[in-house]
């Protein structure tokens, strides 16, 4: 006899969570942009081989940076290191990722 195991009610995505747990980290860290863009252009490769569309895209790359508080940290943000430069960073590189033309 067969049972019925009910389906869970989110899809499965670990490779998604995982960049965005990634990503988060490095936000959080005030880790560099060479760590960031990387992980910025594998999450949107994974959107455009999932036939996501770019405003989607980017919808998740700035709930991703709003959810991503910095660590406190007393020292002034070097330039291009604010929150907000770096979602804008962020949003520019997923965007040229995701237009290439390959």
């Amino acid at each position: 006899m067969r049972t019925y195991v009910e389906p869970s009610p989110r899809p499965l995505r670990p490779r998604q969570d995982r960049l965005e747990a990634a990503i988060g980290a490095v936000l959080r860290t005030g880790g560099t942009r060479s760590e960031l863009r990387p992980l910025v252009d594998q999450l949107a490769d994974l959107f455009r081989m999932q036939g996501i569309s770019l405003e989607r895209a980017l919808d998740t790359i700035r709930a991703l940076g709003s959810r991503a508080r910095p660590v406190r940290n007393d020292a002034e943000p070097a330039v291009g290191d604010s929150a907000s430069e770096r979602l804008a960073l962020m949003e520019r590189w997923c965007g040229a990722r995701f237009n290439r033309g390959d």
